[in-house]
């Protein structure tokens, strides 16, 4: 048979044994809890902050669609105009200054249609289309050539125009450039924010970047998908990061 603890020469007690081992177990409890206490203050004592920027840049390279129709009766004459017309815009582009090997010149598409002549009576046509792809870094050139497209229809082409289409080579660039100021931003918030209520504003907790917009200059777009700005040559590109931080 097992024998209780002894203090002196008397037994003790099994009662008090169960209250020294509770207040024991109490005391370290308390100390365990202290710490967990601290432990989730610290990691609660945080700040975030969004910060943004912008990057200006300017567009170094264009695109330019230009195409050409020619639309008979006979599969032939309508390919007779059509090479008439070739020819007219290829001199047209390089009176501009644009080089053949800016330009991109896809197969003839060759299609057929019902053209009415009277009340109850149609005839087939075909219509036969060559388009020209222009693509530049003369930015510059590619403008004024485009400004000068009612040229071509003086001459009696048919003609369809696209837009211009101004884009840039040095977007990783300017991403980064964007994105540390706007690292820096939030920072510079977060410092000013802590700093205003007596605190200390700590190391980095985490951090997520937004999509970036590429958008025209001084713009105030915004999409959650991002935008990519093609209609002009001065754009911004906007990073936003939100970054949390430690404060002591």
């Amino acid at each position: 048979m097992a024998r209780r603890p002894v203090w002196g020469d008397r037994p003790i007690p099994e009662l008090m044994i169960g209250l020294i081992a509770l207040s024991i177990a109490v005391i370290v409890a308390g100390v365990v809890l202290a710490h967990a206490f601290r432990d989730v203050k610290k990691r609660r004592d945080t700040i975030t902050v969004t910060g943004s920027a912008r990057e200006p840049i300017t567009a170094n390279l264009a695109s330019w669609r230009v195409t050409v129709t020619a639309q008979r009766r006979k599969a032939a004459d309508a390919s007779h105009v059509l090479r008439r017309e070739v020819t007219v815009v290829r001199a047209f582009l390089r009176g501009g200054g644009i080089s053949d090997e800016d330009v991109t010149v896809p197969p003839i598409t060759i299609n057929q249609t019902q053209r009415r002549i009277a009340r109850k009576r149609y005839v087939t046509e075909y219509v036969l289309a060559q388009s020209f792809q222009i693509t530049t870094g003369d930015v510059d050139k590619v403008e004024a050539t485009a400004g000068r497209a009612t040229d071509l229809l003086e001459q009696g082409l048919t003609l369809t125009v696209g837009r211009l289409s101004y884009n840039s080579t040095i977007l990783t660039e300017a991403r980064l450039k964007a994105l540390q100021a706007a690292t820096k931003n939030a920072g510079d918030r977060a410092k000013t924010i802590v700093e205003g209520v007596g605190g200390h504003l700590g190391g980095v907790r985490g951090a997520s970047l937004g999509v970036y917009q590429i958008v025209p200059r001084n713009s105030n777009q915004i999409s959650d998908y991002g935008i990519n700005d093609t209609s002009t040559k001065e754009k911004d590109v906007v990073a936003v990061v939100s970054v949390t931080f430690g404060v002591d």
